[in-house]
């Protein structure tokens, strides 16, 4: 595989193994099924194609996940920016695992590993993998996007990088809940619809 001048075998302090079955899932999970699951559902559930209430559903979906990931997971959970009622954080980390990232401990883990690698070896998700070359960006911008959460060989060591989340016991029932959480966003988009459709 073509590297970045320099660039050596990642760090593997504060990272664990991870299967191939689980790499597996995570792929089908967080990149296959968002992409064919909704695509399916419209010819099948509808018979026709996507109209206004079904782009009216997808904002608020999209709206809700985005300030899950970006104001939960990112800033509350993984920088710890700042500190709010329980509700609050409970709400946030909720809406971050609609966005199907991952649960909050293993997403913030990631991510907290990534800033202190960020672009050098031990970066899980660095752009800059394969190298300044056009192909080498391309594959490097597929990499940091969804790639890497496939490709990785090790996950970051959630006792190593959150033990504060790990601590935290909604956070711990949050990731105990996760596939509720994943079976939930794609089960809340189509039940808004049927109760929309209906009144």
């Amino acid at each position: 595989m073509p590297a970045r001048s320099g660039w050596a075998e990642p760090e593997t302090a504060g990272t664990a193994p991870v299967s191939a079955a689980r790499r597996n899932a995570y792929l089908v999970t967080l990149v296959v099924l968002p992409a064919v699951v909704p695509a399916a559902a419209a010819g099948v559930a509808w018979g026709r194609g996507v109209g206004p209430r079904d782009l009216v559903i997808a904002a608020v979906m999209y709206t809700v996940s985005i300030f899950g990931i970006s104001v939960g997971y990112h800033r509350m959970l993984t920088h710890r920016a700042f500190k709010c009622r329980r509700p609050l954080r409970v709400a946030l980390a909720l809406a971050g695992g609609l966005a199907l990232e991952g649960p909050a401990s293993l997403w913030a883990a990631e991510h907290r590993r990534h800033h202190k690698y960020a672009d050098r070896p031990g970066d899980p998700h660095s752009p800059w993998a394969y190298g300044e070359s056009a192909w080498g960006l391309a594959r490097g911008v597929l990499h940091a996007q969804v790639g890497w959460f496939y490709t990785a060989r090790r996950r970051s060591d959630r006792r190593h990088w959150v033990p504060d989340l790990l601590d935290d016991p909604d956070i711990r029932r949050l990731d105990a809940a996760y596939p509720l959480t994943a079976a939930a966003s794609f089960a809340l988009p189509a039940l808004a619809g049927g109760l929309w459709s209906a009144s």
